[in-house]
């Protein structure tokens, strides 16, 4: 506007009065049609920056519960076989401890996420999406977290019974020992 504003000052000098006139009310027109579009486009801008961080966080969400669901799957397909042995159950302690310790690494970028979806959520021009992103998000880490946690609990509870049975298999075997020497 500006820039218009000096150049037609130059060109009023050179111009007679009635192009000169003419020339200020189409400017003046210009500029009142620019003032009024402002706020229009300063509300543009403000959606199309809230509209593309919330689908970079839907984005990001997806790709947060496809792992979680990766990690879970291949727990499950690690734990779901009946231990054979105290050897299998502690390969199956260590695959599950695995998939917990990825869970924890994972943990502060998973909250700092559900945070920034709940700030997005919070924002007048944030789409109605935003709410339900939030909620898979924090019950998918749940349900894979508590999962895990409880996979981890029964497998080591699994192993003190594998450890007790060879123990008193060991003490039977024992006494057999002893009572067949005897």
């Amino acid at each position: 506007m500006k820039m218009l504003l000096k150049t037609l000052d130059y060109l009023v000098s050179h111009a007679p009065q009635d192009v000169v006139h003419a020339e200020q009310r189409k400017l003046e027109e210009l500029v009142a049609r620019y003032k009024v579009l402002i706020p229009s486009i300063e509300i543009t801008m403000i959606k199309t920056e809230v509209f593309s961080k919330c689908y970079t966080y839907r984005q990001d969400v997806s790709t947060i519960v496809a792992l979680l669901e990766k990690i879970t799957s291949q727990a499950e397909s690690q734990t779901t076989k009946q231990p054979e042995s105290l050897n299998t159950v502690k390969q199956m302690i260590k695959v599950q401890e695995h998939a917990v310790g990825q869970l924890d690494n994972q943990r502060g970028h998973i909250m700092t996420m559900l945070q920034r979806g709940k700030d997005l959520s919070k924002d007048v021009h944030a789409p109605a999406f935003i709410n339900d992103e939030v909620k898979n998000l924090e019950s998918g880490w749940n349900q894979t977290y508590t999962g895990a946690q409880e996979k981890l609990y029964t497998l080591k509870t699994v192993e003190n019974m594998w450890q007790q049975f060879d123990h008193q298999k060991r003490e039977i075997m024992g006494l057999i020992n002893l009572a067949e020497t005897e």
